[in-house]
């Protein structure tokens, strides 16, 4: 379901349900890009060691959701489609800061 949506329907996603309607659809891209970018450190973090493992999809997917699912700053965010974000970016492109999300 969410790895078939592009980066900014994602980006979306990752605004919790009670903000949705403060923004307009380009802001709510921008609220959502700046949730990922306040976690990316953190996600960073606990994966990015994992590279030369050479992870599968669904591993990688279990590994980031577990870090978001045990961030105690992650309050009200959706984990899967900040989860999603990392896989559809890819572990490299993510690690590397391709996206600018530093």
């Amino acid at each position: 379901m969410y790895l078939g949506k592009d980066l900014d329907e994602l980006y979306e996603l990752c605004v919790p349900a009670d903000e949705q309607g403060l923004y307009s659809k380009g802001g709510l891209i921008a609220r959502g890009e700046s949730i990922v970018r306040a976690r990316a450190a953190a996600i960073r973090a606990a994966v990015c060691p994992e590279r030369a493992a050479k992870l599968d999809t669904l591993d990688l997917g279990v590994l980031v959701a577990g870090t978001l699912a045990a961030d105690p700053m992650l309050g009200r965010l959706p984990v899967l489609p900040l989860t999603a974000v990392v896989l559809k970016i890819g572990l490299d492109s993510f690690c590397d800061d391709e996206y600018g999300l530093a």
